[in-house]
């Protein structure tokens, strides 16, 4: 991925104006140092998930050329080693509930013979563009996100008996991003900021305030990581 220009249009993009309306407020473009038109969309108004996510972003593709997407937004992570409010960058991303019950117990969409474009051999997206990665600080976690039909609340994906991928966080329409970016061969970026823990809703802890504090902070530390990489791609310190 080589990117050379002297004005950048990024999508940013998450589900809810609840996650969005603070970080528009702020004064973000004079990160890259460059002229940047942003492009500020949710999920077609407030829906979740992967439908509407999908949707949204292929019509603003559609439309009109990004050099770059940067999702963000609400994530849940299982345990509670990860404090809420801390953003975590998405490495690669899975639609856990795409595949078929047999007998035998849940058999995932990648390893039948109706396998998802984009997908590795274990049905992994990749959600943040690796050639990113090297200009992301170390001190932002990096994990793999997983999107489901509904919120899980426990070690498995209750309705079907799923395991959950061990150490990854719960992005609800992650997947969806990283696979209309492949799709439009656009350069993403993914930084989710812990707003919960997943558990049954009687004992799940939510803090709505530090998570949007949390996106704030992720949409400049995107803009920072796309204007290492930019920097360095056109020979600037």
């Amino acid at each position: 991925m080589v990117i050379s220009r002297a004005s950048l249009h990024i999508l940013i993009i998450a589900a809810t104006r609840l996650e969005l309306n603070a970080a528009r407020e702020r004064d973000v473009e004079s990160v890259l140092g460059v002229p940047t038109k942003l492009t500020w969309l949710t999920a077609m108004g407030d829906y979740v998930g992967a439908v509407p996510t999908a949707v949204a972003a292929m019509r603003a593709g559609d439309r009109q050329h990004f050099d770059f997407a940067i999702n963000v937004g609400f994530c849940g992570t299982h345990g509670r080693e990860i404090p809420i409010g801390t953003n975590v960058i998405v490495t690669h991303d899975t639609f856990l509930d795409y595949g078929f019950q047999r007998e035998e117990g849940f058999l995932p969409l990648h390893a039948t013979r109706f396998p998802m474009p984009h997908c590795d051999t274990d049905g992994w997206l990749t959600a943040t563009t690796p050639s990113l990665l090297p200009h992301a600080p170390s001190s932002i976690l990096r994990r793999r996100g997983y999107t489901v039909s509904h919120p899980t609340q426990g070690g498995e994906y209750t309705a079907e008996g799923i395991p959950i991928p061990q150490e990854a966080i719960e992005t609800m329409e992650g997947a969806a991003f990283a696979y209309t970016m492949a799709e439009l061969h656009t350069p993403s970026l993914a930084i989710r900021t812990i707003s919960n823990y997943c558990a049954p809703m009687a004992s799940a802890q939510w803090d709505i305030h530090a998570a949007q504090d949390g996106v704030q902070r992720a949409i400049t530390q995107s803009l920072q990581i796309i204007a290492s990489y930019h920097n360095a791609q056109n020979g600037q310190q």
